[in-house]
């Protein structure tokens, strides 16, 4: 009897509980219990796993155990915690990004800047409406601060403390918003006067 697939079975069934039980109850002890440093999603061949290594250099030596002798190791690009690699037969590595729902169980942060609208729907408590709304908000005006979400309809103080311990935000601007072209029309005028 093999008894390989019915263990990997119960593991995944013990993390798919605990994700429903992260995303019902954020609240819940369970909810934080699992710690990894550098989580690391994989794809092969139709099946999806997830690595905890302690940092990139051991995620890196996983991933070349798993593309095997024949593939180079500089056939693995450089990674960041929370990165989905689908590993093809041809030794490419296409490097994503996990679902923002498995990052937020796995505790890291999510980057206001780059939050997709269904990345933003998968946050505790907003809808797809406000998730919008962040958007639209994200287009005027980057979030220098997470306390910055306030200044949406719809998001209070309440809601931005829920948020606050899945979020980071660093104020990256776009070069296309308004107050970036304000800016630029203001360093070019600077510059031709002087």
């Amino acid at each position: 009897m093999e008894r390989k697939p019915f263990v990997v079975m119960l593991v995944l069934i013990a993390v798919i509980t605990q994700m429903v039980i992260a995303r019902l109850w954020p609240e819940s002890p369970s909810a934080s219990n699992f710690e990894c440093p550098f989580p690391l999603g994989v794809r092969r061949q139709g099946s999806e796993w997830l690595i905890c290594a302690a940092d990139h250099d051991a995620a890196r030596l996983r991933l070349i155990r798993l593309l095997g002798p024949r593939c180079p190791a500089s056939s693995i690009p450089t990674l960041v915690a929370g990165a989905q690699v689908e590993l093809a037969a041809d030794c490419q590595v296409r490097p994503t990004m996990l679902p923002a729902s498995t990052r937020i169980w796995l505790g890291l942060k999510l980057s206001l800047d780059r939050l997709s609208l269904d990345d933003l729907i998968a946050l505790p408590g907003i809808g797809s409406k406000i998730a919008k709304r962040i958007l639209e908000s994200r287009r005027r005006q980057p979030f220098c601060r997470v306390e910055d979400l306030a200044r949406v309809r719809g998001i209070g103080l309440k809601t931005v403390a829920r948020l606050r311990p899945h979020l980071a935000a660093s104020c990256r601007a776009s070069s296309s918003g308004p107050e970036v072209k304000k800016k630029q029309k203001q360093r070019h005028r600077d510059d031709v006067g002087s």
